[in-house]
């Protein structure tokens, strides 16, 4: 039997199995569908829905392909999109939500417009384009847009799965798409109309196999067998698969083990095999082959392979190899139900294969990253911190559950006592365990009053890790607080806690508020860290965070001693941090401070709030501030602007390549370290914008919390677009007569490239000693104007050296080099010196 292959593509066999009634075979067909884009995308990816109906497959893609990717769901009918809106709203996810764009075009090979007909008693499973012949139920006429594929997805090179249900348009859809599957090379997955869809929309068999030989693509049927122009006309088979002939382990390691997955119910798979011709020419050898495989799993947790098969005859010899060893094996077993589990070798990772050998024969081939996911439910305790002085508890661990609506939960008592972090990735558990998904690590917390009083002996308070799986419990882990009692110190800053809280709550908002933002008040606590002023401020902030309400701007005192104005619950990153932390990359900041003496020049491009710019002036440098938020500039005028012998010149413009408009993106009610330069006003534009912020951490504002994250999905309603004066940095050396700048900070959210573009006589030396420049690294935004790398290069081919933070930006600590895109951090500060020229530590 050839690697892979389940059942012959015979159209006999085809018309046999479909036997087992259309809603049968229609769901097979769902699930082998479903089984391979699960197998074949992963986070970041793109996929494309059209027909997307109800969300069928929309909302799983947008689960494989996660907040960095991006699902587009094409639907044509406006009330079949109403349907398809309807079902992602009761999904009750935002992150799906925000991962799909809903596309409302019929698509097509060529824009234009057409008549479509919609059958509202029978939904989309006859409305077209071109409506069936004799169709007979009620109908309704829509004017609606044709769209080619390759113009709804903005990154083609990024698609790695199109499915295609669009009621015999199909052909005429992947017309429309043939630079898309050239870009990104996905996998297909389609409806198939045979001659009579073709006889509908005015093309023949040539033309039909002609367009997949020219896009280099192999043709499968769901069967796994090829799909030859000699099948033309025969009825059946309805359901092709199109894969890239450069990849031709697609067939075994993806399509053949979704198809595996999908007969996994073996009443399902005997039937098919029952129904199956045995004696015609070209009739399916299954029967008086090899075992048919009903599942290939991998257990991740026990770091095993499980195969299933159903065996028609005795079998002599049956193995399972991974990384070329022998993990299970049968012998002499008779026909029926056959089990293999056998242990992954220690180095085995997801892309070495598992080997299924009948005999002398491989009869499946699938690398285990590609393997149905038969991870039982599993929950796991890695680590309790207990914190008496704040009565914090938090729990590390990771868990595995057999869908994504799952949860993990701290109880105390039999009760509630918090949910978990969901997704964070923790690293540990990766290095432990290569087959665990990313997701598996999360973190609970819980305020527990009392705590100190109580201790972690005999006596103290019970609880458990519950792990949920759809509304029930899948797993319990008990938490062991260890032994430790509170010490007498502890023990009384936990009172002084209670106490804090206790008065706040009791008195007047304004008063914790001035505490906040009081300077006499900040040299008691910015002192010691963990003394008992800086705690009393701790138990401030979430009494003010409780009372805070959007809208409401409040200033408050950094550890630096800085005041700054903000409004901590709609700004969900930096002003959260300050509130909450007393800072933000405070130990990029103090760097930045160092590198300036009184009467040096400096500039700050993409400066927000002005944290670093007045951290500048107050060393006695004449800051050039560019921010072209409105915001951000009222902010800073009003947190001051002369510092002793410093200032701060504030330029409301974007730095760019070149000098004239520019088009800018801000979130004036959110995030506002995120604005950032916009290519148009045009709304896709706008959404993509609002659409990219949605994949980004925000601060959760609770002190308890301080390494949890949570996100928020943007619309474009959320989006401030505004027409900005777009300068050079060049230009404003000039317009300032900058000479010999000390320091050029540039944080603009993926505009750094162009910036820079903009400066190359100030890199070059025209205003005298180039100065350093501190610049933010991130993959999270594209760069404008080329690849991320290009941003070293700018320096990198002038002979400059670049460094990172040892501890990164937030902390700081020693200058490490940098030598190219291979060993720059994914996101951080680096810092970029001229020749001759070395940063002060």
């Amino acid at each position: 039997m050839p690697s892979g292959n389940v059942s012959s593509p015979n159209a006999d066999a085809w018309r046999k199995f479909e036997r087992l009634t259309p809603p049968v075979t229609a769901r097979v067909f769902e699930a082998i569908i479903e089984n391979a884009y699960r197998a074949v995308l992963r986070p970041g990816d793109w996929a494309v829905d059209a027909g997307a109906h109800r969300a069928r497959h929309t909302i799983p893609m947008a689960r494989c392909v996660g907040p960095q990717g991006r699902v587009v769901a094409i639907e044509a009918a406006s009330a079949m999109r109403d349907k398809l809106r309807a079902a992602l709203d009761q999904a009750g996810d935002p992150a799906v939500q925000a991962i799909v764009e809903i596309a409302p075009f019929a698509v097509w090979s060529e824009p234009g417009v057409a008549e479509f007909t919609y059958f509202p008693k029978i939904g989309s499973g006859q409305s077209s384009l071109r409506a069936l012949p004799g169709a007979t139920a009620p109908s309704e006429k829509e004017t609606v847009t044709l769209a080619r594929i390759d113009d709804l997805v903005a990154s083609p090179e990024k698609v790695r799965f199109i499915k295609l249900d669009v009621e015999g348009a199909e052909h005429h859809a992947l017309l429309g798409a043939t630079a898309t599957l050239r870009a990104g090379r996905p996998m297909l997955a389609m409806e198939f109309g045979n001659a009579g869809a073709a006889e509908r929309f005015g093309y023949g068999r040539d033309a039909f196999f002609a367009l997949f030989r020219d896009a280099g693509y192999a043709l499968h049927t769901a069967l796994c067998g090829p799909m030859t122009p000699e099948m033309w006309g025969v009825p059946g088979p309805y359901y092709l698969f199109g894969l890239p002939e450069e990849n031709p382990g697609a067939l075994a390691g993806v399509l053949a083990p979704s198809l595996v997955a999908a007969l996994s119910d073996e009443c399902l798979a005997t039937a098919a095999l029952a129904a199956a011709p045995k004696d015609a020419p070209g009739a399916d050898p299954v029967a008086a082959g090899p075992p048919t495989p009903l599942c290939a799993g991998l257990d991740a947790v026990a770091r095993s392979v499980v195969f299933e098969a159903l065996a028609h005859a005795p079998v002599a010899a049956l193995r399972l190899e991974v990384c070329g060893a022998t993990v299970a094996e049968l012998r002499d077993a008779p026909a029926g139900r056959l089990s293999l589990t056998g242990p992954c070798p220690p180095e085995a990772g997801p892309d070495d294969v598992l080997r299924v050998i009948v005999g002398a024969d491989v009869t499946l081939s699938a690398p285990l990253g590609a393997l149905a996911d038969v991870t039982p439910p599993t929950l796991r305790v890695s680590a309790t911190e207990v914190d008496f002085t704040r009565e914090t508890l938090r729990v590390r661990g990771w868990a595995v559950a057999p869908g994504p609506a799952f949860g993990v939960h701290l109880h105390r008592g039999g009760r509630r006592a918090a949910a978990a972090v969901v997704g964070q990735l923790r690293r540990d558990v990766a290095r432990a365990n290569a087959f665990l998904p990313a997701d598996a690590g999360w973190m609970a917390a819980a305020r527990m009053p009392g705590l100190a009083e109580e201790g972690g002996a005999e006596g103290g308070p019970a609880l458990d890790m519950v792990l949920t799986c759809d509304g029930r419990v899948a797993g319990v882990a008990r938490v062991s607080l260890g032994d430790r009692r509170p010490t007498a110190e502890e023990a009384t800053i936990a009172r002084l806690r209670r106490a804090v809280r206790a008065k706040a709550v009791a008195a007047p908002p304004e008063r914790a508020l001035r505490l906040i933002a009081s300077d006499a008040f900040r040299k008691r606590w910015a002192v010691a860290p963990e003394g008992r002023a800086a705690h009393a401020r701790e138990a401030l902030v979430e009494t003010v965070a409780a009372r805070l309400t959007p809208g409401r701007e409040i200033a408050v005192r950094l550890a630096s001693g800085d005041l700054v104005w903000c409004d901590p619950i709609a700004d969900t990153v930096m002003a959260r941090a300050f509130l909450a932390d007393a800072g933000y990359e405070a130990g990029f900041v103090a760097w930045a401070a160092r590198q300036v003496r009184p009467g040096d020049a400096a500039i700050d491009v993409g400066a927000a709030y002005g944290v670093v710019s007045r951290a500048l002036a107050r060393r006695g440098a004449r800051v050039v501030a560019v921010e072209p938020e409105p915001s951000s500039v009222a902010r800073m005028t009003r947190s001051g602007l002369r510092f002793g012998d410093g200032s701060i010149d504030i330029v409301e413009a974007v730095a760019v390549e070149a000098a004239g408009q520019a088009v800018f993106g801000a979130l004036p009610n959110s995030n506002i370290g995120a604005a950032r330069v916009l290519e148009n006003d045009d709304p896709a534009t706008v959404s993509d914008y609002a659409r990219s912020l949605s994949l980004l951490n925000e601060r959760v504002l609770d002190p308890m919390l301080t390494a949890a994250k949570a996100r928020r999905a943007y619309s474009a309603d959320d989006v401030a677009v505004i027409r900005r004066e777009a300068v050079t940095i060049d230009g404003l050396c000039s317009r300032f007569g900058l000479r010999d700048v000390a320091l050029m900070k540039i944080d603009v959210e993926g505009g750094e490239l162009m910036a820079l573009r903009g400066a190359a006589a100030l890199l070059d030396g025209a205003f005298g000693t180039p100065p350093l420049v501190a610049f933010e690294y991130s993959d999270l935004f594209p760069q404008r104007g080329g690849a991320l790398g290009d941003v070293l290069d700018v320096f990198l081919s002038r002979g400059w050296r670049l460094f990172r933070f040892e501890h990164e930006k937030n902390l700081g600590g020693a200058l490490l080099p940098v030598t190219g895109p291979d060993d720059a951090p994914e996101h951080d500060n680096l810092v970029a010196a001229p020749p001759g020229r070395a940063p002060a530590p």
